[in-house]
Formats: structure tokens, sequence, C-alpha cells
């Protein structure tokens, strides 16, 4: 609380934190009834949500990696790579990946193809994330927040509103948050 330029959590409690709330998430709609099917694509939309935002606090600013750089020498470029975004992206999936696993050996019936798709997706997501937030912050140093926010509604949210409008369904399939999502709320998977 005393200085304000430090973030609030660490990068290991902030995955921690991610892992004990993701598997909250998923351990809503572990096996019990038939409506757990509906719920998994909001409880993993929100898991997707949940990273997206832990990536963004936890991504490095271009000059604090630039200050770490001189300062560590020979070591600098290592560790600006370990706390950037991707390393970041890449230890949420991971975590995440491992609490849909668990959910998938709660089900009678494990199809892992459907986990191999949504851990995919969820990777996809979240790098694609951290390098939209590190090439705006590199390229538009002022206007940082309004690149990624433009970047994000395009990447993520502008096919399921043409979808809407046009009322196709094939739309939806050009957003990246869709693959997962359509993984695990259909009754099938069409390889």
């Amino acid at each position: 609380m005393s200085d304000p330029t430090r973030p609030a959590f660490t990068r290991s409690v902030a995955v921690l934190v991610f892992g004990v709330l993701s598997l909250v998430q998923q351990g809503l709609i572990w096996p019990g009834d038939e409506r757990s099917r509906f719920m998994i694509g909001s409880v993993y939309g929100a898991m997707l949500l949940l990273g997206v935002a832990l990536v963004a606090a936890l991504s490095l600013k271009p000059d604090q990696a630039r200050i770490m750089t001189l300062r560590m020498g020979h070591r600098g470029q290592q560790w600006t790579f370990w706390h950037s975004g991707p390393a970041v992206a890449l230890a949420l999936s991971a975590v995440g990946s491992v609490t849909l696993a668990i959910y998938f050996m709660s089900l009678d019936k494990t199809d892992w193809m459907r986990w191999l798709l949504a851990s995919i997706n969820l990777v996809t997501v979240l790098v694609s994330c951290a390098v939209l937030i590190e090439l705006s912050s590199l390229q538009f140093r002022r206007k940082t927040a309004s690149f990624i926010a433009l970047g994000m509604f395009v990447l993520y949210l502008l096919p399921f509103l043409l979808a809407l409008v046009f009322q196709s369904q094939n739309l939806v399939h050009f957003s990246m948050v869709a693959t997962g999502v359509t993984a695990l709320t259909t009754d099938t998977v069409q390889p």
C-alpha cells in the first residue's frame, strides 16, 4: 500500500489466485445434472476474462522492461522475458488447462478432444492478449488503452455482435473465444 508503483500481486500469487478461482468456477459445473453442459460456456468465458485481466495487470510497460534490462546487464533480457505478458499468459493457460483436465476427469464419459481444443483456445486467447498489449504499448505510447480495447473488441466480441445482427451462427466461429466455448458446450466435436 505504501508503494503505488508495486502491483497488488506478485506473479506467483497471481497464478495461484487464478488457479483457485478457476477451480472454484469449474467446481460450480461439475456433473450432477443436465444444465451443467450449458453453464460451462459461461464459466469458461469467465475464466478467459479473468485470465485476460490478470495478463493485462501483470504485463510490463516498455519503460519498466528497458530499465530492468539496463540494470541487470546480460541477465536483463532473460528477466524481461520471464516477467513479460506472454510468459504470464503461458503460466495462466497451463493452470487453466490443468483445471479443465480436473473437470474432465470428474465426468463419467471423458472426451479429451474437447479438452485439447479448449486448452489450445485458452493458450491462444491469453497469449494473443499479451502480445496485443505489448505491441500496442510499444507502437502507440499515449493511446495504448484505446488500441488494446479496439483490438480486443475486433478479435473477441465483434463476431458475436455480427452473428446477432445477421442471425448467422457461422460468424461466431471467427471469434478467438469461440473454439473453446463451442468445444465445451456442444454434444459432439466435429473433427
